[in-house]
């Protein structure tokens, strides 16, 4: 789980914001600021995550692909 310093402005919105995701059932899972991941044999950085995941399937914004 993502560390935040308990005197972080956003700490106490997260607890919420998790608690309430949890009891609906959604899985939460924190990912390293700058991580990256690998895909079609090439490591590509996500310094910023904005993956939609729905019915089994990611939806995801790849830097350097075209839209199409």
């Amino acid at each position: 789980m993502l560390a935040v310093p308990d005197d972080d402005i956003n700490a106490a919105h997260l607890a919420v914001s998790r608690g309430l995701l949890a009891a609906a059932g959604v899985e939460v899972i924190d990912f390293p600021y700058m991580s990256s991941f690998e895909a079609e044999g090439r490591r590509v950085l996500a310094p910023y995550l904005s993956f939609y995941v729905c019915n089994g399937a990611v939806i995801v914004r790849w830097p350097g692909r075209s839209r199409t």
